[in-house]
């Protein structure tokens, strides 16, 4: 009989032992299905905000094609002459006399050329303020990158507001490739 109490004191314990393994541990089927139920609410809320940027930059990305075709691209090739006949018109435009444009070694950027130029002209100091401005609305791919304003000596008259300008001038186009 103390076999028989013995053995039904083992078989409880071993009966007791799956029933926690089983029913009451707590990676529980149920358990893990709360863990998984957590885990695909947050998936679903992350995939809902990745599409979410996916549309603004989508939208961006429209904007910026629309933004790039109303301003116009790098052109292939610099329009040197029409560009500076331009130039020269807004000189004339404003009063400005052109006395001398030319041509300076251009430089070369991976992809980019710019040609530049020496622009000198004459003027009164406002139409050559009203001048650089006309250049900076231009609808073109041109930079002032240096600039020299002096009092004119022509005439010698101490209360005039004529002055002589020296730039730099730099037409940007994109870079032909050379394919082997």
């Amino acid at each position: 009989m103390m076999i028989d109490t013995l053995g039904g004191g083992v078989l409880l314990a071993c009966a007791l032992t799956f029933g926690w393994l089983t029913l009451l541990r707590s990676d529980h089927p149920g358990t893990e299905i709360a863990a998984l139920t957590k885990t695909i609410t947050a998936s679903t809320s992350d995939l809902a905000s990745i599409r979410a940027a996916q549309d603004r930059l989508g939208k961006l990305v429209v904007a910026r094609r629309e933004e790039l075709a109303s301003k116009g691209q790098l052109p292939d090739e610099t329009p040197v002459e029409h560009d500076l006949q331009m130039l020269s018109a807004l000189a004339v435009a404003n009063g400005i006399e052109v006395l001398r444009i030319a041509p300076i070694a251009p430089r070369h950027y991976p992809g980019l050329l710019e040609s530049r130029y020496t622009f000198e002209t004459t003027g009164r100091f406002p139409n050559v303020v009203a001048f650089f401005k006309s250049i900076e609305n231009a609808d073109s791919w041109a930079d002032v990158g240096f600039f020299k304003i002096e009092r004119s000596r022509d005439g010698g008259h101490a209360g005039t507001d004529m002055c002589s300008v020296a730039m730099s001038l730099s037409l940007f186009s994109s870079e032909p490739t050379t394919e082997p």
